[in-house]
This record gives C-alpha cells, sequence and structure tokens, in this order.
C-alpha cells in the first residue's frame, strides 16, 4: 500500500505542477514549495527530537541539494511549462535507468547483461511512447522535453551520491538540512518572482494543487 501509494502522488502530481505553472512562474512556485516543505519537515525534526547530521555530512548534504532540489527542480518545473504533463511523467519513469548510469560511471554498480538490457529496453519503451518516429526540431514539445531529461538526469544523479549520507544520518533531519539548502539555492532563482507573484489571482483548482504538491512528497 505504501509503494501504490507513492506511485499515485507521483502520477497526480505532474497534472498538478502543470496547473500550478499555468497560473504562477515556475521560479516562484519552486521556492514557495520548498521552503515551505523544509518548514513542515524542520518542525517535525525538531518535535521528534532528531539529531542533526555531523558537519562532515551536510557539505555532502548540500551537494546532494544542489543536484535533487535546485537542479532538479528549476529544470522540471522549466520543462513542464513547455511540454505536457504526460511527456514529463513517461521521461521521468527513467529515473531509475539514470540512477544506474550514474551508478556505472561512478563505480558504485558494476555492468551486466541484465541491466544493460533494462537499461536499453527502458529507453526503448519511453521513445515508443513518445512516438520518436515523429520527431522534428521544430517540435513545440522539444526543449521542454529536454530540460524534463535534464530533470531527471539530475535527480538520477542526487539518488546516487545521497544513497550513503541519508542511510548514516537520521533521515527526517538529513531531509530537514538537504530542503534547507535547496530552499536557499532556489531562492537565488525564483525569489523576485515569488515576490512578484499574485495569490489573489490563483483558482482554487492551482491552490488545491499547491497544497497537494507540498503535503503529498511528505506524507509519501
Amino acid at each position: 500500500m505504501a509503494l501504490l501509494s507513492v506511485q499515485v502522488f507521483y502520477g497526480v502530481h505532474y497534472l498538478a505542477a502543470k496547473w500550478i505553472v499555468s497560473e504562477m512562474v515556475p521560479g516562484a512556485w519552486a521556492v514557495l514549495r520548498t521552503g515551505t516543505a523544509w518548514l513542515i519537515v524542520l518542525a517535525i525534526a525538531l518535535a521528534m527530537k532528531r539529531r542533526l547530521p555531523p558537519k562532515k555530512d551536510v557539505a555532502i548534504l548540500a551537494l546532494c541539494a544542489f543536484f535533487g532540489i535546485v537542479l532538479n527542480q528549476a529544470l522540471f518545473l522549466e520543462g513542464i511549462v513547455r511540454t505536457t504533463a504526460a511527456h514529463s511523467a513517461l521521461i521521468n519513469s527513467q529515473i531509475p535507468s539514470f540512477a544506474l548510469l550514474w551508478a556505472l560511471i561512478l563505480g558504485k554498480e558494476n555492468l551486466t547483461r541484465r541491466k544493460a538490457l533494462s537499461f536499453l529496453a527502458g529507453m526503448a519503451g519511453v521513445l515508443v511512447l513518445l512516438e520518436v518516429e515523429n520527431f522534428r526540431f521544430a517540435s513545440e514539445y522539444l526543449v521542454g522535453d529536454l530540460l524534463t531529461i535534464g530533470n531527471a538526469a539530475s535527480f538520477g544523479f542526487f539518488l546516487v551520491i545521497s544513497r550513503n549520507v541519508i542511510r548514516r544520518n537520521d533521515p527526517v533531519a538529513a531531509t530537514a538540512v538537504v530542503l534547507f539548502f535547496g530552499a536557499l539555492g532556489l531562492s537565488l532563482y525564483g525569489a523576485s518572482d515569488l515576490a512578484a507573484a499574485d495569490f489573489a489571482s490563483l483558482s482554487q483548482r492551482a491552490i488545491g494543487a499547491m497544497i497537494f504538491a507540498i503535503l503529498a512528497p511528505i506524507a509519501r
């Protein structure tokens, strides 16, 4: 049930994100979402009296935040503005494949025939669903799809480099640290957009999607 709920949250999130960025600039939403999530996770960590990671791990978590939140969120939101929710979901289904690729490059996994075939099969499946045979450089979704590929690659890298540091620290406290650095980095990208945002003009659909996008990953 837990794994099923994760997949449902992920699937609905693409549609929710599309609704949000149709009414709010991506940078503004990135800062608002990450900052709010950080405050919630920080409150949980403090209430549960979780121990913060040691200083040597904080620097690693800051690097994780850059790839897992700053670069990931910026590319994802800028991408989904320029493509469809379906394209975004299909491309991001290959995050495990990118994680495998980075693990192989960094020497954390050994290449086997089964892993190579699974990677190629996954990529081929996505290309078929995206109708790559109709690909053209003038496609209206090309830029958005490329940005989304960058998002998937960035998050895959995050999964690889964060594995050990998350495992040896309290996950709630470590997540709070990652979100802190993520919110800090994203503020350079979208703080001015957030300051200029007109919240009064947001529809109820967008507001509901924002609440879902902030709380669902935490509940997950």
